[in-house]
């Protein structure tokens, strides 16, 4: 039947496209994070104790589920480097592109504590996101306000609940 061919080629289509998707962003991660483990260790040998790289996503890395596959990426390679909340929020910074901020911070040799760091906690204010329903830090959506989690944050264009374009999120915290 004409159809189910239909839906054959289809799904043949979105798993090849959803495999050079992944293929280009792991690409993209793999070169960013062997320039971000050299500056750290430059940062380090000039007796620095941190060190922040800005990371600009192009329109490749941005198809369709990219956006959100390369944010879970570097979230991860970043973890696997001691810096669980090394990736920061994502942002547009024009011209096409998506903006993410890598940062890794690590105490002096000498500070006894070193050896022995805690776990650090989400930072900002948790709330049960209106989309996933999971119980994760939250950020505000610019400029309507709307809350939601970081993680979907970064797989909207627009406000799930207002329509309106968003432009950027901020951490949110509450006050009574």
């Amino acid at each position: 039947m004409f159809r189910q061919r239909l839906v054959k080629v289809s799904a043949e289509a979105r798993g090849a496209y959803d495999a050079e998707t992944g293929r280009i962003v792991q690409k993209l991660v793999a070169q960013t994070m062997q320039t971000f483990i050299r500056r750290s260790e430059a940062a380090a040998m000039q007796r620095m104790n941190h060190c922040s790289q800005q990371v600009n996503v192009d329109e490749p890395c941005r198809r369709h589920g990219g956006e959100a596959l390369v944010v879970k990426e570097f979230q991860a390679k970043m973890a696997e480097l001691g810096f669980p909340d090394g990736v920061g929020d994502s942002y547009d910074g024009g011209y096409g592109f998506l903006c993410l901020d890598l940062t890794a911070s690590w105490e002096d040799s000498s500070c006894e504590d070193a050896i022995h760091l805690q776990p650090t906690l989400p930072k900002g204010s948790c709330v049960t996101c209106p989309i996933c329903q999971d119980h994760r830090p939250a950020v505000a959506l610019v400029p309507c306000g709307h809350v939601v989690c970081r993680d979907c944050r970064c797989q909207i264009r627009q406000c799930p609940f207002c329509r309106e374009p968003v432009h950027s999120s901020t951490r949110c915290l509450f006050l009574d």
